[in-house]
């Protein structure tokens, strides 16, 4: 008995003698993405929005804040000081407005731009003065930005309301 105890012993030992020299290095973690988005820097604004394969052309305001225009004018963002669309005055800029709006959903009424906005935590419905029923979604990035992973976060949430908006109205 001892002899075949022995025997299994040496053959568990080779065992795990073999499988320890097939054993897979310690990947190293990523390292963590450092982009920032800032609305007081229009090329860190693009760059983000790049990622996203948004592109833009670029626009002014009538208050002279700056505003990306995508090239069909189905997308926009505008920059402001502060929350509540405050122009700048000489300020910095601190807050995105990411806006869209849609002809679709026969239902373009306050009533239900009210209930659309009841269930919405990112962003808010309107009906502009045109008709259309738009929706957008404040961004306040501070004078130190964000993260690309928060803007992920408000951008998907904008996304979510922008691609349901003929849904939302019908």
């Amino acid at each position: 008995m001892p002899r075949y105890l022995s025997l299994a012993l040496a053959a568990g030992l080779l065992v795990m003698r073999a499988a320890s020299s097939f054993a897979a290095e310690p990947v190293p973690a990523p390292a963590p993405d450092t982009r920032l988005v800032t609305a007081a820097d229009l090329q860190s604004v693009k760059d983000y929005f790049a990622t996203k394969d948004v592109k833009f052309d670029r626009s002014a305001s009538t208050s002279g804040n700056p505003i990306l225009l995508e090239k069909d004018d189905a997308f926009r963002v505008s920059f402001f000081c502060g929350v509540g669309q405050q122009a700048c005055a000489g300020q910095s800029y601190n807050t995105l407005i990411l806006w869209a709006c849609d002809d679709t959903g026969a239902n373009r009424t306050a009533d239900r731009a009210n209930g659309v906005n009841q269930g919405k935590v990112f962003g808010r419905s309107y009906i502009g003065a045109d008709g259309r029923a738009c929706v957008e979604q404040e961004v306040v990035t501070g004078s130190g930005g964000i993260s690309y992973a928060v803007m992920d976060i408000y951008y998907a949430g904008f996304t979510d309301m922008r691609t349901r908006l003929p849904e939302l109205y019908q």
